[in-house]
């Protein structure tokens, strides 16, 4: 799955590439654990420092859980996210081969009800900006105005910007909804990996007060 580089001021971007490197465990039939997760994120060049305890943190908010099957223990998404995600992807896919129209907004714009009444609205799972072929729009716009940007003075900045967007023609939006097709198919079999690889484990165990601090770490959110 595609990653959006993190950084200090963008939280989603943090949030998005936490999954990434969750989902990458499953992708590459390995079990993700909590030990395992600090340390792919530290060898990340491009996420910014973060303490353990803050990323168990984050994982939590992100609505992941910690479970033990056995002999291995997991991080997993929420049933509600799976369940949401699956929804989703069906969804599009019938969409798209009963031929209907399909058009991409942001979430402000469907809040402030520019949506007429027979519009079907199919909101995105949260942190799933990948299905979103907006978000590639935006990056290549991004990265237009921060390659051509050399005196930083807004008017110029304002100029780059109008000019990203401007070489945002049709076939580029086509391979951006290439892309987003590509990525949809990718989250449309992650959960089918999961639940192989965790089918294995038919034994499940309750955890006791003898837990690892890891994972006490990744419960104790509620300070």
């Amino acid at each position: 799955m595609a990653n959006v580089s993190p950084s200090r001021k963008n939280p989603m971007g943090k949030m998005n590439t936490v999954r990434f490197h969750v989902h990458s465990f499953w992708f590459n039939k390995t079990i993700p654990t909590l030990d395992k997760i600090p340390q792919v994120i530290k060898d990340d060049e491009t996420f910014p420092d973060i303490f353990r305890i803050n990323l168990h943190r984050l994982l939590k908010s992100m609505d992941f859980v910690y479970t033990k099957r056995n002999r291995n223990s997991a991080l997993i998404e929420k049933d509600e996210i799976v369940l949401w995600r699956r929804q989703y992807l069906q969804n599009i896919r019938k969409y798209r081969e009963e031929g209907r129209h399909l058009y991409y907004l942001d979430e402000t714009w469907v809040n402030a009800g520019d949506c007429t009444s027979k519009t079907k609205i199919l909101r995105l799972p949260p942190y799933h900006c990948e299905l979103n072929p907006i978000q590639l729009a935006w990056a290549n716009v991004k990265d237009h105005v921060k390659k051509n940007n050399t005196s930083y003075k807004l008017s110029d900045v304002k100029t780059l910007l109008l000019e990203g967007i401007e070489r945002v023609d049709e076939n580029m939006w086509k391979n951006f909804i290439r892309h987003t097709i590509t990525e949809e198919e990718k989250f449309y079999k992650i959960d089918f990996i999961v639940d192989d690889l965790l089918s294995a484990e038919t034994e499940s165990l309750t955890m006791t007060v003898g837990d690892t601090s890891s994972e006490s770490e990744f419960y104790s959110d509620d300070e």
